[in-house]
């Protein structure tokens, strides 16, 4: 289920301050985390957004059908040896992805953007000036990738399902 604790990631059920965010979470200071940043979940953070009650498959379809999705992979388990299609209308993509390996790896486009939106504590302090972009992953799950580092850090949002982290 989303928001259930895995190993030793810290959860929250409130949100921080700005101040605290940056401090405990961003420099993860005075810990093992020390200018690296702690990982936290915020358990039910997403539900105060509109995507979470409006986004079902007939929704996204009826209303965001023509958007397009600038990434779509092609192989649930990722080796980055199969290329992704690109500038799939979300209809289509809605239409085949839960009876094939299609799943999105997306910049979010601009209608779906509108029903998601920053946690508070990150419309302060210029956080949002630094992220270099929103990504919409949907799959029909057991999607796989390969070991890697991602360049910059990342914020995770979960509507439904679950992820593993490695």
């Amino acid at each position: 289920e989303v928001g259930d604790p895995q190993g030793h990631i810290e959860t929250r059920e409130d949100l921080p301050t700005p101040h605290e965010f940056f401090v405990k979470y961003v420099r993860g200071a005075g810990g093992p985390f020390h200018g690296v940043g702690k990982p936290v979940l915020f358990k039910g953070a997403a539900k105060k957004m509109p995507a979470f009650h409006l986004w079902t498959d007939e929704y996204l379809r009826k209303q965001h059908g023509d958007a397009i999705f600038d990434q779509v992979e092609t192989e649930k388990k990722e080796t980055r040896m199969a290329l992704p299609k690109e500038d799939m209308k979300l209809s289509q993509f809605l239409d085949a992805y839960t009876s094939s390996s299609l799943y999105s790896v997306a910049k979010t486009p601009a209608g779906l953007a509108d029903e998601v939106f920053l946690l508070p504590f990150m419309n302060c302090g210029g956080f949002h000036k630094r992220l270099a972009e929103t990504v919409t992953w949907i799959s029909s799950g057991s999607t796989q990738s390969v070991i890697h580092s991602d360049s910059n850090q990342n914020v995770h949002c979960m509507f439904a399902g679950k992820k593993r982290w490695a």
